[in-house]
C-alpha cells in the first residue's frame, strides 16, 4: 500500500473504486502513465501485474493515480491536445472530477457528458500501446467501456505472468511475459500408495460443453456417448439465453437423466464462461471437455485418459480429431524488435516424442486440441479460461496451465469426430469474421503479447526442452 505523502488527498474514497485498474473492454488495454519529458500524459497499455496501474475516486470526483497521487485532469501544454488526459498535481485548478455511470461502465466528467476513451474517433480502432487517453463528447463501448480490475484480484488472475523467468531466458526483457516459457519437466508415474483408480467412468467422470443455441448437436454428441460406451455418463451443458427452447427439444434432452441443460440469462454468454460455469457444477474428480457438435467414435478410449490421470503427475490429457491435421504442439514467447510474439509449433510434441511412462503412444505437450480429460480441482486452481475471451479462447488455458507449471499429455490415439456441418449464420456470427479477430486481440492484451502466430514442428528448438 501507499505511504502517506504531503499531497495526498483527504477526501474518504468511494468503494466502486478505491485500488483499481482501469481496463478498456472492447481490447482489453489499461489506463496507465506514458513517458514524456515535460508531461505525463495518460494512455493505453497492457495490464502489468508487474506495475502499479491503480486509480482512486474520492467523493468529490477526483480519479486518483495510486503510484504517485496525481489526479487526472487537462494538459496545460500548448503543444499537447486540450481534450488528451494527464496526470497534474491534484491542488491545481485543471484537476477534473467524474463519475462512473454504473449501466454503461463509462466514466464521466462530472456534470458533463464528456468521458474518458482510448480514441478520439467514434468507431473501432486498432490500438497500441503508447496510445493516448481522450476526453470525448461521444461515449460508446469501442471506445469509452471501462472494465474496474480490483487489484488484489487482478494480482491473482493474473499470477500467471508473474512466475520465474525460466533458465535458458535470462535475457528476456522485463517487460515481456517470460514466465511464459516456463514448461513443466516430463510427467512421471505416481507411487503406487498414491495412485486412486477409477472403478467406473460414470462415479469419476463428467462431459462438460459449451453450446450456442445447438441443442440438437448435444443431443446428437450425447447419443454418440450412449451408442459407443453401451452407458450414459454425466454430462453438463451451457448454452446462451435468456430464450427457452420448445417443448420439442426439452422432449429431447430428458432422454437422458444424466444430462444437466443450462440456459443462461445472458445471449452471450461465451464459451470461457460457460465452460468456468460448468466445470464449478462437476462433481466427479474428471472432466472430459468436448464441443457441442463433436461426436464419439471408436478412437474416444476415455478409460485409457482415465488411467493416465489416475496414475501419473499429469493435470491433462488431451487428444485429436479424427482425420483432423495434428495440431498439438510447444507454446513459446519469443522476442522480435522488443516485442513478445507467442508461437504454437504444430505437431512438434509428436515430433519430440517425450513419452510418458507406461504409455508409450502419450508424448509431453504444451496444448492439445479441444478434447481432453483434465483433473477438475487442478482447473479451478489455476482459474479455468479467461471469462473475457468468448471465442477464440484455445491456447488460453493451456498457455496458464504451462506458466503455472502444471503437465500436459497428448494422445494421438485418442479422438472424437468434429462435425460442424449445421453451423447457423447466427452461431457463424459469434465466431468467425470480425467478432474473432476481436477476440484475437483480447486474448494478446491479456497475456502481454504483441501478436499470437502458428508455425511448423521443424522450426522448434528441440533443445529447449528440459527432462
Amino acid at each position: 500500500e501507499p505511504t502517506e505523502q504531503d499531497n495526498k488527498p483527504t477526501e474518504l474514497v468511494t468503494d466502486k473504486l478505491s485500488n483499481h485498474r482501469l481496463q478498456f473492454w472492447h481490447d482489453g488495454f489499461c489506463v496507465s502513465k506514458l513517458k514524456m519529458s515535460k508531461i505525463i500524459l495518460l494512455g493505453v497499455d497492457f495490464c502489468d501485474p508487474n506495475r502499479r496501474q491503480t486509480f482512486q475516486l474520492t467523493n468529490d470526483g477526483k480519479l486518483i493515480w495510486l503510484d504517485e497521487y496525481l489526479c487526472v485532469g487537462k494538459s496545460t501544454d500548448s503543444k499537447s491536445k486540450a481534450n488528451k488526459l494527464t496526470l497534474i498535481d491534484c491542488d491545481t485548478e485543471n484537476v477534473l472530477k467524474f463519475h462512473i455511470n454504473t449501466t454503461t461502465q463509462y466514466i464521466y466528467q462530472l456534470n458533463n457528458t464528456k468521458c474518458i476513451s482510448s480514441s478520439e474517433k467514434e468507431t473501432k480502432v486498432l490500438r497500441k500501446t503508447g496510445d493516448s487517453i481522450w476526453l470525448t463528447n461521444t461515449c460508446n463501448d469501442n471506445i469509452s467501456r471501462i472494465t474496474t480490475l480490483e487489484e488484489r484480484e487482478f494480482q491473482r488472475d493474473r499470477r500467471a505472468l508473474m512466475q520465474v523467468t525460466p533458465p535458458g531466458f535470462d535475457s528476456c526483457s522485463v517487460s515481456l511475459p517470460c514466465a511464459l516459457n516456463n514448461r513443466p519437466p516430463s510427467t512421471e508415474q505416481l507411487p503406487e500408495d498414491q495412485v486412486e483408480r477409477c472403478t467406473a467412468l460414470s462415479e469419476c467422470l463428467t462431459v462438460v460443453t459449451k453450446t450456442a443455441r445447438r441443442p440438437m448437436l448435444v443431443i446428437r454428441m450425447v447419443q454418440s456417448i450412449r451408442d459407443i460406451l453401451k452407458e450414459d455418463l454425466p454430462v453438463i451443458v451451457y448454452d446462451d439465453g435468456p430464450s427457452n427452447h420448445s417443448e420439442d427439444v426439452w422432449s429431447e434432452i430428458n432422454r437422458f437423466p444424466l444430462l444437466k441443460y443450462v440456459i443462461s440469462s445472458d445471449e452471450d454468454l461465451g464459451i470461457s464462461k460457460g465452460r468456468n460455469l460448468a466445470i464449478k457444477d462437476v462433481k466427479t474428480k474428471y472432466f472430459l471437455l468436448v464441443d457441442d457438435d463433436n461426436i464419439f467414435n471408436e478412437f474416444t478410449d476415455l478409460e485409457k485418459m482415465v488411467e493416465i490421470l489416475d496414475t501419473t503427475d499429469a493435470t491433462l490429457a488431451g487428444g485429436k480429431f479424427t482425420d483432423y491435421r495434428d495440431y498439438s504442439g510447444f507454446l513459446e514467447v519469443k522476442e522480435y524488435n522488443k516485442k513478445a510474439v507467442l508461437k504454437l509449433y504444430k505437431g512438434s510434441c509428436t515430433k519430440a516424442n517425450q513419452t510418458i511412462p507406461q504409455h508409450e503412444d502419450c508424448v509431453r505437450c504444451d496444448l492439445t486440441s479441444n478434447v481432453f480429460v483434465a483433473k477438475t480441482q487442478d482447473i479451478l486452481d489455476v482459474g479455468g479460461w479467461s471469462e473475457e475471451i468468448k471465442v477464440g479462447e484455445h491456447k488460453d488455458l493451456f498457455l496458464r496451465l504451462k506458466a503455472l507449471g502444471r503437465k500436459v499429455v497428448y494422445c494421438k490415439n485418442f479422438q472424437v469426430f468434429n462435425n460442424h456441418e449445421l453451423n447457423t449464420p447466427e452461431y457463424d456470427s459469434l465466431r468467425k469474421g470480425a467478432r474473432l479477430k476481436s477476440m484475437q486481440r483480447l486474448f494478446d492484451a491479456r497475456w502481454n503479447l504483441y501478436n499470437t502466430l502458428e508455425s511448423e514442428a521443424d522450426s522448434f528448438n528441440y533443445e529447449s526442452l528440459i527432462k
